[in-house]
């Protein structure tokens, strides 16, 4: 495969690069350091050769899918490498800047911060710290923004007009050097939308007019898009100009205040006008980030941004910069512990979409005569909203896509309970598929957490969600301990959170679940708790990882006929899921929860023929699955890949 460089990180053990082909496809490639390779830059061309697969990611209900951002790429394939060749180097000039730009960057103590502020790349720094950004809102600093970019352009203005020449010679230098320094920062979407929009104020020779300003930002936004309408989707994109048409719109407010009052204002517009962007991507506001952004913004944008550009031209004073990162650092870390002012938006219907868009422009207009009336119905329509989970629940049932393992849903009468939480397969599922899909749901607490078995694939992901949850209590399956269980316990002995073994049934909410499987067998899977319950007048039962064995049994002790939805034992294994046990409970809808191109085979051909005689649901096909009843109607709906 013959391609050319678009962009290269350093991971842990390997380059991640990411290559593109003639066709103008992109291509991600693994490289591993241990291969023998000659150094990589920007526009090199390149050969490589490798296990060529699709790009795939886990598919649930609102929540942030890798493979469909890639298709928004034109990225589409993976390679993982086993041998590179340079056929061609880099002949780009700027590009050869910009290599220079980063081998200077790569050399020094502090290169994670100068790729977060420059390129908006945040790898580099530690998960915990960056998740504190997150939670208080910052995040958006670590990116050169389009306030950064509007400094650069007055300090060059500034510069310009003390050497003598031509206006028009200044300013196509002017732009030149702008340009140049967004082509070094990638030509972000809050970059991009700052340098055309100086572009087209400078092209109408008007600075001052509102309304000129917010008709050469309407200019910017259909140029963008016209040149890449991928922008759209990117929430960098739609931050940058929701707020800035926002400050622009209140503008002539703006100038009528002074000071540190100009500022708070600006701030409120800011967060009013981030806040739908917010809650439809993250879920998650915090009131208090008005007042995280009054502090850090100007601290960032006025300071720690330029001292960083000047830090990597002239490396003096590393001790001083080093106790300014520490410094950020500590602060936000300490201002990601208060918890006040944090509220769990669910996600909006069309409804809600379609009402925010009106209460939005109303906002907008009757501000200008009732300005603190109007924050304070904003306010309380944010908190109104936040609370519709819990006014308004929704009895449903939900199998998560967690790759090859396990993991259910129910949620009824304002109760949750998650059966299983997968791992083992697929790495930090807590942070990028359970808490955001809770927060999709509004769901801030779990009340039961059920673990059918000891196996990783069933509860490996247990001890994070714990530590990073809310969990009422945990309900374990019979038998004895194994290591991963005992652990777990020790996590839960440690928050108190209280456990135990199943017994013969329970409550969540209004409704009674049963553990049908009271037999203890010489093998953790058909030891699995084995789960029926009558839910929203829909008969479920769930298998765990339940064998051929467990099914007898079952069939010999109770009346399973007539199932209305079967979670298949063991994710379609040969080893469960018999004819004579599909046959007798007659189930309407079947689910697999499987990996795609899982190393077991799962789930085996013979078990798919054995269930084609109703609907069958799997994770690696379907996605996230969840059922739900409406007017007596069983609704069902997939999160397709």
């Amino acid at each position: 495969m013959l391609g050319t460089i678009q962009s290269i990180k350093k991971k842990e053990d390997h380059f991640s690069i990411e290559i593109q082909l003639s066709n103008k496809e992109l291509v991600t490639a693994t490289v591993p350091y241990e291969l023998d390779i000659p150094s990589l830059q920007l526009g090199d061309t390149v050969l490589v050769e490798g296990e060529l697969k699709p790009i795939s990611s886990l598919h649930n209900f609102f929540v942030f899918s890798y493979s469909d951002y890639a298709k928004r790429k034109d990225l589409f394939y993976h390679i993982r490498v086993s041998s590179l060749q340079i056929k061609k180097e880099n002949q780009n000039p700027f590009l050869w800047l910009k290599n220079w730009v980063l081998k200077q960057i790569d050399k020094r103590e502090y290169s994670a911060y100068y790729s977060a502020f420059l390129f908006g790349d945040t790898s580099g720094i530690e998960e915990k710290v960056v998740n504190s950004y997150r939670e208080i809102g910052i995040s958006h600093l670590f990116a050169v923004s389009g306030m950064n970019f509007s400094l650069l352009a007055r300090v060059l203005t500034f510069l310009f007009k003390k050497i003598k020449g031509t206006s028009k010679g200044k300013e196509i230098f002017l732009f030149f050097f702008l340009w140049l320094f967004s082509f070094l920062v990638g030509f972000s979407p809050s970059v991009s939308r700052a340098f055309f929009f100086l572009f087209f104020l400078y092209f109408k020779r008007r600075f001052a007019s509102q309304e000129h300003s917010l008709w050469a930002l309407f200019q910017t936004f259909s140029l963008l898009l016209l040149w890449r309408p991928s922008y759209l989707f990117e929430i960098g994109f739609q931050y940058s100009f929701l707020v800035s048409a926002v400050l622009l719109f209140f503008s002539s407010f703006l100038a009528s205040k002074k000071g540190f009052l100009s500022s708070l204002w600006v701030s409120i517009f800011a967060f009013f006008a981030s806040v739908p962007i917010t809650i439809f991507h993250f879920h998650q506001i915090s009131l208090l980030s008005i007042l995280f952004n009054l502090f850090f913004v100007p601290l960032v944008s006025f300071f720690f941004f330029p001292f960083t550009i000047f830090h990597l031209l002239v490396p003096l004073f590393s001790s001083l910069y080093g106790a300014m990162l520490h410094f950020l650092e500590t602060t936000s870390l300490w201002f990601s512990t208060f918890s006040f002012g944090k509220w769990v938006m669910p996600h909006p219907n069309i409804w809600w979409c379609l009402f925010g868009i009106f209460f939005f422009f109303f906002f907008l207009f009757f501000f200008r005569r009732h300005s603190f009336f109007s924050c304070f119905l904003f306010l309380f329509v944010l908190w109104f909203y936040s609370c519709t989970p819990s006014l308004f629940p929704i009895t449903s049932f939900t199998m998560l896509d967690v790759g090859q393992g396990d993991s259910f849903l129910f949620t009824t009468s304002g109760k949750t309970m998650l059966i299983d939480t997968g791992g083992g397969f697929s790495s930090n599922l807590t942070d990028y598929v359970f808490l955001p899909f809770f927060k999709a749901h509004g769901i801030t607490k779990i009340d039961t957490l059920l673990l059918t078995h000891g196996d990783y694939d069933h509860m490996g992901e247990a001890i994070s969600l714990v530590n990073k949850f809310k969990v009422g209590n945990v309900i374990f399956n019979r038998g004895e301990y194994n290591d991963l269980e005992l652990d777990l316990i020790k996590v839960l002995e440690e928050k108190n959170i209280p456990y135990y073994q199943n017994g013969k049934e329970f409550h969540l909410g209004n409704y009674k679940f049963y553990f049908l499987n009271d037999q203890l067998y010489n093998n953790e899977n058909d030891n699995s708790t084995v789960l029926y319950t009558n839910f929203n007048e829909m008969k479920l039962l769930l298998m765990g990882d339940a064998g051929v064995e467990v099914e007898k049994n079952l069939m010999t002790k109770y009346n399973l006929k007539n199932i209305d939805i079967l979670k298949v034992g063991h994710h379609g294994s040969k080893t469960s899921s018999s004819r004579e046990f599909i046959e007798y409970i007659h189930s309407k809808y079947f689910l697999i929860s499987v990996g795609k191109d899982n190393r077991y085979g799962h789930p085996d051909e013979e078990v798919l023929d054995i269930l084609r005689s109703s609907s069958t649901y799997r994770t690696d096909r379907d996605g996230s699955v969840r059922f739900r009843k409406k007017r007596g109607k069983v609704i069902v709906e997939t999160c397709v890949p």
